[in-house]
């Protein structure tokens, strides 16, 4: 069986734009090495483009969310997010397959643990894999604190949502 075929991808594997390598360099910052300077600015990231992913709600208060904004806060600091706090981060979860899939009871043990968890910020779009991810527990998909999102390119005057991950 292949596990990854163009049906049950969660990413478009016939668009060379789904997964690309970046690199991000600021050139306004100096080489004089003085306190205007935010340190490593030359950086890569991956920039993915999900069809699906799910957002964990700011409601939701389990313990695994709160420890894992506050173990991600001063990485995202130091990316740039200068107001990253338990209130402005957001938690996503990218599956590497689609709902459908994952929403098969027969299957679902098999699927279940195979997605990026990333924390970070819409706004900026800048997202890091949280300090840890693999010991974190994932949700269920019915769990009510996840809302998933279709980023398939077919609703109109919708932008195609994608994630750079430092």
């Amino acid at each position: 069986m292949h596990i990854m075929s163009h049906f049950s991808s969660n990413f478009d594997l016939f668009d060379t734009s789904t997964m690309m390598l970046h690199h991000y360099h600021d050139d306004d910052n100096d080489d004089d090495e003085d306190e205007d300077d935010e340190g490593d600015t030359n950086r890569y990231y991956l920039r993915l483009t999900p069809i699906e992913y799910y957002v964990v709600s700011h409601d939701s208060d389990p313990a695994t969310r709160v420890h894992m904004l506050t173990d991600s806060i001063p990485l995202c600091k130091r990316l740039g997010i200068d107001d990253a706090s338990m209130e402005r981060l957001d938690i996503v979860l990218i599956p590497a397959f689609r709902s459908y899939i994952l929403q098969s009871s027969d299957i679902e043990p098999y699927y279940q643990p195979h997605f990026f968890i990333l924390v970070g910020c819409f706004a900026k779009n800048k997202w890091i894999l949280p300090p840890s991810s693999h010991t974190y527990s994932y949700p269920k998909l019915e769990d009510d604190s996840l809302q998933l999102h279709m980023n398939d390119g077919e609703e109109k005057n919708k932008p195609v949502v994608v994630f750079d991950i430092y």
